[in-house]
């Protein structure tokens, strides 16, 4: 494929996306000429165009005008009005997957995958490795807060760190420098189907590294699948970088780190819970293989101050602390809510919880584990769910798991107009509380409400 530096006018349809728009903030520091589409308004849009990405809010096939590459996401289908006016024009079409192998090529690339904490782990690397003077070439599928670049940006040096994302099989495309796999879990089953097919995709993954593949040690799938590959290991015991003393405080993790230099070393994390001590442990195993140490590793994250819709801290209003979190998945919904319950000090603060279900299929897949996630919340109220490009299933909405949280036990209710709901808790909540909003859809969206009501 041709080089980048070739292309000098790239059209984005879905530019809106986590991962299309940090390739726009790579191609626009690059100097490229970038314009797009999305069909919604957005912050992300909205930053984009400050950094000038020309930008049209809906998909036309007047958008297409003398571009010499169209990139789409795997939301937009072959029949969109933009994909087909490019082809008609015969410009060359690829897929996002493809502009970021691009990108990669003849750079030491780290690419990042796992059913959780990809996007954690790879910003903390991209940290880790510019705060340490190496100014890698990023692409986080997430907002970094008060930093100086968000989520993607083209730097001087040799690294290139990414985010790969295993929901459509598209991971195994690239040669990583190093591949991270933070765990494996069986998502996207609509994809994959059977679950050796998911097994193949990640083993092939790890295969096609060239240097290094960094894996956990202590995650049962991960550790069946990756057998026989040679690799390094995080996790708390028998493994290449080993998590100790971990303990939350105040919305924040502690722990120690060993690594090859044999002596441990601390680390404050925003963020409570054992996978982000996961997830700082593959970042810097990753960094000790490109010579960053330990010490230099702990230093260079006391700039971490999250990301957006990863435990962000929005505020505290009138007593009632408001988190909002991206977990769309059983296991790291449990894991955040257990974290976060055994980091309040208050004795008398309550967890209440807010809750969008992404996807009718992972939905229907997995309605009773969702239910059982929620057994750290004292009250959860759900919603319907965010369809993310999907055509509805029969049966399968928000009430679904609702009823079976409320058939085990838990206090719960369901509001299925998700526009409802900032008036629905505003009787419920009281000073002390903490809130977490949960969701990778636009759940979001109630947080302005939310926000009003409780100032009030």
């Amino acid at each position: 494929m041709a080089g980048k530096k070739q292309f000098k006018k790239v059209h984005m349809v879905g530019i809106g996306g986590a991962g299309m728009s940090a390739l726009a903030e790579i191609l626009l520091s690059a100097g490229i000429e970038v314009s797009g589409s999305d069909k919604n308004d957005s912050s992300v849009i909205r930053r984009l165009k400050g950094k000038g990405a020309k930008i049209n809010i809906g998909h036309s096939a007047d958008n297409i005008t003398d571009n010499d590459l169209i990139v789409y996401s795997s939301a937009i289908s072959r029949t969109n009005p933009e994909m087909q006016a490019a082809l008609k024009k015969n410009i060359l079409v690829i897929h996002r997957s493809d502009l970021l192998n691009l990108l990669s090529e003849n750079k030491k690339s780290v690419f990042v995958s796992g059913c959780h904490g990809k996007t954690t782990t790879t910003a903390l690397l991209s940290l880790i490795m510019e705060e340490n003077g190496r100014h890698p070439t990023c692409a986080i599928g997430g907002e970094l807060i008060d930093y100086p670049f968000r989520s993607g940006r083209s730097g001087a040096g040799d690294i290139f760190i990414a985010e790969a994302d295993e929901s459509d099989g598209s991971f195994i495309k690239y040669n990583p420098y190093i591949s991270v796999i933070t765990n494996i879990e069986y998502d996207h089953m609509s994809f994959y189907r059977e679950r050796k097919n998911l097994h193949n995709y990640y083993r092939a993954f790890a295969e096609k590294a060239l240097q290094l593949t960094v894996f956990n040690r202590n995650d049962m799938i991960s550790s069946e699948v990756l057998s026989g590959i040679p690799g390094k290991t995080f996790g708390y015991e028998d493994c290449n970088m080993v998590i100790s003393d971990l303990e939350f405080g105040n919305l924040t993790s502690r722990f120690k780190l060993c690594g090859r230099a044999g002596r441990k070393v601390g680390f404050e994390i925003w963020s409570p819970g054992k996978v982000m001590a996961e997830n700082t442990a593959a970042a810097c195993l990753a960094a000790e293989y490109m010579d960053v140490d330990l010490e230099n590793s702990s230093n260079a994250l006391r700039s971490f101050r999250g990301l957006k819709r990863r435990f962000e801290l929005i505020g505290k209003y009138n007593g009632v602390t408001l988190i909002e979190d991206y977990s769309h998945h059983p296991t790291e919904i449990a894991v955040t809510l257990e974290a976060l319950k055994a980091s309040l000090k208050n004795t008398g603060s309550r967890l209440l919880a807010v809750f969008q279900p992404h996807r009718y299929t992972r939905t229907l897949d997995m309605w009773k584990e969702f239910a059982l996630s929620f057994g750290k919340s004292d009250y959860t109220v759900f919603t319907d769910v965010y369809s993310a490009f999907e055509e509805p299933i029969e049966g399968i909405d928000g009430a679904l798991i609702f009823k079976e949280a409320r058939k085990i036990g838990l206090k719960c209710d369901y509001v299925q107009d998700m526009g409802r709901i900032p008036a629905f808790l505003k009787p419920e909540l009281r000073e002390n509380d903490y809130l977490i909003i949960l969701g990778a859809g636009n759940i979001n969206e109630i947080k302005k409400d939310l926000i009003r009501d409780l100032q009030n």
